[in-house]
């Protein structure tokens, strides 16, 4: 019986979520999971954090900010996102580091039939996969709702 109950919450867990993010009059559509180790938050405004790996968010960028959010070199920040980057400090696993950051418009959330819209929230971006493919965004537990 307990073993039951740790597989269907482990599964539970696992559930993927249809996830769309606006941002700049671009809507993109991917997958996510909610991610109950991610506590990152804004630190301007205190906004939960979701993290997207930056392949999967491309279209939302031009080719010249893919360019400088791959290099990482934050000096040389391009004009366009000059007002809509900041840097989030993170720490994992592998130490610790700066993840780069952008305010969405939205990102809506759907899952058996269900919709949540999270308006408060921030979207940090990463270089590398988060899964073997079976997702692209890992979610923060207060915006599910």
């Amino acid at each position: 019986l307990a073993f039951n109950y740790f597989l269907s919450k482990k599964l539970f867990d696992k559930e993927l979520y249809k996830v769309r993010i606006f941002f700049r009059n671009v809507c993109i559509e991917t997958t996510g999971i909610v991610d109950t180790g991610n506590n990152l938050k804004e630190g301007i405004s205190g906004r939960p954090v979701v993290v997207g790996e930056l392949s999967a968010l491309a279209p939302l960028f031009t080719y010249e900010e893919l360019m400088f959010l791959k290099k990482g070199d934050y000096d040389c920040t391009p004009e366009s996102l000059k007002t809509k980057l900041r840097l989030v400090p993170c720490k994992s696993i592998g130490g610790e580091s700066l993840l780069p950051c952008v305010i969405p418009e939205k990102i809506e959330l759907l899952i058996n039939n269900k919709k949540t819209i999270a308006e408060f929230v921030a979207l940090a971006l990463s270089n590398g996969n988060l899964s073997d493919g079976e997702y692209k965004v890992l979610l923060h537990s207060e915006i599910v709702g």
